[in-house]
């Protein structure tokens, strides 16, 4: 099935003007003769499609993909999140070669996803939340590879570059200079979530500069430094379970670890103390506010 082009920068939605539009791309892609990949022209090499104050709305399989081009940016211009991905979870949906930016919103200032999202070779940059997520949100499944996740802000709470209340695999990428005012510089996870490949640096938080995590997290072949907590972690903050095999978390700051903390020093019910960490060939910068791993190796 052929796809559909878009060819202006305009974010309009207007049938007569003989353009096709990035929203109006994604509200007719998959009908009638038209596959579910969206395409760009060559002539929109380098632009900019700012978005007029709504986000890009995303509620069926759809692939939005401009590899074709050198770099296409998506700009909310601060007046909006840039994309909603509510698809059911059997409707797959790939955002590859992007940037997107100037997202603004409650929870996810960038992207919200409550399907299964895949970002591949973007950078999802400089967008900010009230909330939480101040890059991505995600209660659905979502894969990042090869992306770039950068200088987003959660400025309450938790995420600053995504907030995981789902499934979450990053791969191949890397997240650097994120900020949350609550939890998880880097990323804030609650429910599962798998690192592999993939450096996590210069991020700052409350606690867990890196990583703030609730819920299972599992490392492999991951750099953690240069992540910075007010009170925790300055790497990683592990109030659940955090499984960790050839990885490197060094060069962090924060009162407690500072490059690993596991468990609070104090709980609640609401609260509990938690902190299960097991793994194995892992540098360690200073590990002292846990014991499976020692500094050095482990």
């Amino acid at each position: 099935a052929a796809s559909t082009v878009v060819n202006t920068a305009n974010d309009v939605f207007d049938p007569y003007d003989g353009r096709t539009s990035l929203r109006e791309a994604i509200h007719h892609a998959g009908a009638g003769s038209l596959g579910t990949m969206v395409t760009f022209a060559g002539s929109l090499d380098g632009a900019t499609i700012t978005l007029g104050g709504t986000p890009l709305w995303i509620d069926k399989m759809l692939t939005v993909d401009a590899s074709a081009l050198e770099s296409l940016t998506i700009d909310a211009d601060g007046k909006s999140r840039v994309f909603t991905v509510t698809a059911r979870e059997e409707d797959a949906v790939t955002l590859a070669h992007l940037t997107i930016t100037g997202g603004s919103a409650d929870d996810g200032g960038g992207i919200y996803n409550t399907g299964t999202l895949t970002i591949a070779n973007c950078t999802v940059a400089g967008n900010t939340a009230s909330d939480d997520g101040g890059g991505i949100y995600n209660i659905g499944t979502l894969t990042v590879t090869n992306a770039v996740i950068s200088r987003n802000r959660a400025a309450d709470d938790g995420g600053g570059g995504i907030y995981n209340e789902g499934t979450l695999a990053v791969a191949e990428s890397t997240l650097l200079g994120n900020t949350a005012g609550g939890d998880g510089g880097g990323v804030f996870n609650r429910d599962t979530m798998t690192v592999t490949n993939s450096a996590i640096s210069g991020n700052a938080a409350d606690c867990g500069g890196a990583i703030c995590n609730e819920g299972i997290l599992t490392v492999a072949n991951g750099t953690f430094s240069g992540n910075g907590a007010e009170d925790g972690g300055g790497g990683i903050s592990n109030f659940g379970t955090l499984t960790m095999h050839n990885s490197i978390v060094a060069g962090n700051a924060g009162p407690y670890g500072p490059d690993i903390q596991n468990g609070r020093r104090y709980s609640s019910p609401y609260y509990p103390r938690g902190g299960t960490v097991t793994g194995s060939h892992n540098l360690i910068g200073d590990g002292s506010d846990q014991t499976e791993f020692v500094n050095g190796t482990g």
